[in-house]
């Protein structure tokens, strides 16, 4: 059957018999080109053969490596199985109850999560290890080995002899499961069919008039639908080129526009956030973007804000196309941009290849003007969230899905967003369930209760941020609550800020009203943290919320994920503040270790 007039078979042959020696993604230390992603693809089909994993099977998998995880998931797709990919960085208990709800007994993992999620002791399920480099004694015990090879995985997938991938795949099959916001215990799968995913790469590639020779951009999250559909998922599609040298950092924005001129990038893909922070922080070669190749900014995953995308278009002299969707409509539907139609600064543009209206609460369509909650339907809608009956009939009403964005449609056709519905908080592009925290902080056994909530921010949007009640003569630090939670959670959920409060407001239903809790907190200090000693080390425990005695000056951002770019730019504020200085955005760029930091500072203060 035809998807979007091409098999899934006819893409992976394009791109099959492209030159094997172009690139096809590339990534900090290594480059996968044609000829090898072919060469790997086709061995994986024989490797799913050989162990008997077909078509409509769901194979959960997580790893570090970049490598693996992009060949894997092509693979899977590939040969019509369906991909669910977690978060390497997902906290155990979340880890197992998606595994739990997914019902799939067919794992592949790296060894050191094994042991992190505790899944050696499940003896339901096949767990296969996936070697990494300079293994640990401890973990390489874990390792099986393939019965046909003696290899242990994928270091065994060399030794296969290739196999065609299917004829024909049903194009109402999942492509991909991907969990987005939810909480522990109700954790919810997007499941995106072969349809969806493809019609929507097709919608994609036509608004962003990409072709065999454009190359991408993108250092997005992987886990998270823009990293791996606006990334590799669209190389492939494409034939194209897709660059993934590093994450991304206010340290490394030269290094980007390094990149970008030198391999003649045509589209780049980031959140809003990043944008902000290039904007702020870039001041040199502004021209970089203002070539012959290259031709989009593509902004997704939050809200743009008017002045930040004129702004930014001014300076870098360059066209941002800003797309607006969800996970369950794969990655976008409406688009300001490119054409001069759509490119309406402040707005989300005009739904290409699907339909889009505003619905008010009593389910009549609202006039043009008139705010509502934004309704689409299409062919890259969500088959549903798995095994949600009840969500599923929350989300959808006779073939249109409620985003849960309030917004309006103007006199020129396109739509703008003014606010959410859903109790969701987009920190950096990234979708946090304020409920999933909470569940986390409330686990505590010193937490009595706790809220969650998101609090606007320039360069985030928001910040997670959240209020505890501490038991009956319970103690508990700031730091201690960080440590827990990125224990449980991942690192871009943590609390940015976080305060201990004598009590809470109730409502009658005995919920916590989180709006009062704002107004409580509003303006106070985070408890623990009001230092008087000018000690440098303790303004950076305060921002990085680790104790003193574990800091040195050898401390680099770059081996720390305490040390975030928002962290940076907190630690920055909070020493301009305290000496009474003041750093230049290039000194705030050189900053990648404590030991800069403190020489700026030494300087300042001489000086």
């Amino acid at each position: 059957m035809n998807i979007s007039s091409r098999t899934v078979k006819d893409i992976f042959n394009k791109a099959f018999s492209q030159n094997r020696n172009k690139p096809f993604i590339v990534l900090k230390d290594h480059e996968i080109t044609y000829g090898e992603f072919k060469r790997i693809i086709l061995r994986y089909s024989t490797y799913f053969v050989q162990n008997n994993i077909k078509p409509g099977n769901r194979v959960l998998f997580s790893s570090k490596d970049e490598n693996f995880v992009c060949l894997f998931y092509l693979a899977l797709i590939a040969n019509g199985i369906t991909a669910v990919f977690i978060d390497p960085d997902c906290g155990s208990d979340r880890a197992n109850a998606i595994i739990k709800h997914c019902e799939s007994s067919i794992i592949f993992v790296d060894s050191d999560i094994i042991l992190n999620w505790n899944l050696e002791r499940d003896n339901q399920m096949k767990i296969t290890p996936i070697q990494q480099k300079n293994e640990k004694r401890s973990i390489k015990k874990l390792l099986s080995r393939d019965k046909k090879t003696g290899l242990p995985f994928p270091v065994c997938i060399n030794e296969l002899h290739p196999s065609d991938i299917p004829e024909e795949i049903d194009p109402l099959e999942d492509a991909y499961i991907l969990f987005t916001s939810g909480t522990t215990s109700e954790p919810k799968g997007v499941r995106i069919s072969y349809r969806a995913l493809f019609s929507h790469l097709s919608t994609l590639s036509n608004v962003y008039k990409t072709d065999n020779n454009s190359r991408f951009f993108n250092n997005l999250i992987l886990s998270h639908t823009d990293g791996m559909t606006q990334g590799p998922l669209l190389a492939l599609f494409n034939s194209a080129t897709v660059y993934r040298p590093f994450p991304f950092s206010i340290q490394r924005i030269e290094d980007i526009f390094d990149i970008v001129y030198r391999e003649k990038i045509t589209h780049w893909v980031m959140v809003p956030t990043i944008m902000a922070l290039i904007y702020q922080f870039k001041h040199n070669d502004e021209d970089t973007l203002n070539n012959n190749d290259f031709k989009y900014v593509i902004s997704c995953a939050g809200k743009l804000e008017a002045k930040l995308w004129q702004q930014f278009e001014e300076k870098f002299k360059t066209r941002i196309i800003n797309g607006y969707g969800l996970t369950e409509t794969v990655t976008g539907g409406i688009f300001a941009g490119p054409d001069d139609d759509s490119h309406i600064i402040g707005t989300l543009g005009k739904p290409v290849d699907c339909e889009a209206k505003i619905m008010g609460d009593d389910k009549t369509e609202k006039p043009v003007g008139e705010e509502g909650e934004i309704w689409l339907r299409g062919s890259l809608l969500m088959s549903g969230y798995l095994n949600a009956p009840e969500a599923n009939r929350e989300a959808f009403d006779n073939g249109w899905f409620k985003t849960g964005d309030n917004g309006f449609k103007g006199e020129d056709g396109c739509f703008r967003i003014t606010g959410r519905k859903k109790l969701l908080i987009i920190s950096g592009g990234v979708n946090v369930s304020p409920e999933e925290v909470t569940e986390v902080l409330r686990s505590h056994p010193s937490v009595q209760d706790a809220v969650t909530f998101g609090l606007e921010d320039e360069i985030w949007g928001e910040i997670v941020a959240c209020a505890i009640l501490l038991r009956n003569n319970a103690s508990l630090s700031i730091e201690q609550v960080t440590a827990y939670c990125r224990k449980n959670m991942e690192e871009r959920k943590v609390p940015s800020k976080i305060w201990f409060v004598d009590q809470f407001p109730y409502g009658p239903s005995g919920k916590v009203i989180v709006q009062e809790v704002k107004n409580m907190v509003s303006g106070k200090e985070i408890s623990d943290l009001h230092y008087k000693e000018t000690d440098f080390f303790k303004i950076v425990s305060k921002c990085l919320r680790i104790d003193a005695e574990n800091l040195t000056m050898d401390f680099k951002a770059e081996d720390n994920p305490e040390w975030d770019s928002i962290t940076h730019l907190i630690l920055i504020t909070e020493m301009e503040k305290h000496f009474k200085i003041e750093f230049t955005p290039l000194e705030v760029m050189n900053v990648k270790s404590l030991s800069d930091l403190y020489s700026n500072i030494e300087h300042k203060i001489k000086g």
